[in-house]
């Protein structure tokens, strides 16, 4: 870690003091998604689950999801799906749209629940309507693709689209895929095709590179 400015120095000791001494769960979360990544402090997975864990006894939305995240995954804990579930679930009763999210797919494949497409699909409609790109993108395919609900192509290709539109990469690669081939989706269009890919490369999509390479290499 690079030596901190006077600047830094003065902005951490104020964080630690709203975390630590007022108690301010934005704060505490900050201050814990500082150490988790080691941005202007060593990081320290130790650090890092304290302030989230802190945060979340006071209820606090993302440091819930986030919570769950480390149990999903065993960071610096027990991996323990149940426990990630129930504070997912948490969080969700919350608006959180990351922790609806997650829900969804975990009831899609039946990871740690009992598979319930219905549920699944309820999950990645509340995420999306707080505006979830991953979850906008998802629904769409799976709508475009009749996978897990009834079909519907329009409602599909319009959550792709608004997803795109926002910089979601997967789904601008998606979406150049649909205006490569158009079927009955949209009309063949090339330059759409060639325009989402690059916007896709552009947001770090690897496959999307590999395809603007192979369908318009001159």
């Amino acid at each position: 870690m690079n030596k901190l400015s006077k600047t830094q120095k003065k902005e951490l000791k104020r964080l630690w003091k709203d975390a630590d001494e007022n108690n301010d769960v934005e704060a505490q979360f900050f201050l814990g998604w500082k150490y988790q990544i080691g941005d202007t402090v060593i990081k320290s997975p130790e650090r890092a689950f304290y302030w989230c864990r802190r945060a979340a006894n006071q209820n606090h939305d993302k440091s819930l999801c986030q919570l769950g995240w480390k149990y999903y995954k065993g960071d610096h804990v027990k991996q323990n799906t149940t426990k990630a579930i129930t504070f997912w679930s948490r969080a969700a009763l919350l608006g959180d749209d990351k922790a609806l999210f997650n829900l969804g797919l975990l009831y899609l494949h039946g990871d740690g629940v009992p598979q319930d497409y219905q549920k699944a699909i309820k999950f990645y409609r509340r995420s999306a309507a707080r505006g979830n790109l991953g979850a906008m993108g998802d629904l769409g395919v799976m709508l475009i693709n009749g996978e897990a609900c009834e079909a519907d192509k329009k409602e599909g290709l319009s959550l792709i689209t608004e997803a795109a539109v926002k910089g979601h990469a997967a789904s601008q690669f998606n979406l150049a895929v649909i205006c490569y081939f158009g079927e009955s989706l949209v009309e063949q269009d090339y330059d759409a095709a060639r325009y989402w890919l690059t916007q896709a490369v552009e947001n770090g999509d690897e496959e999307a590179q590999e395809y603007l390479d192979s369908w318009f290499s001159e």
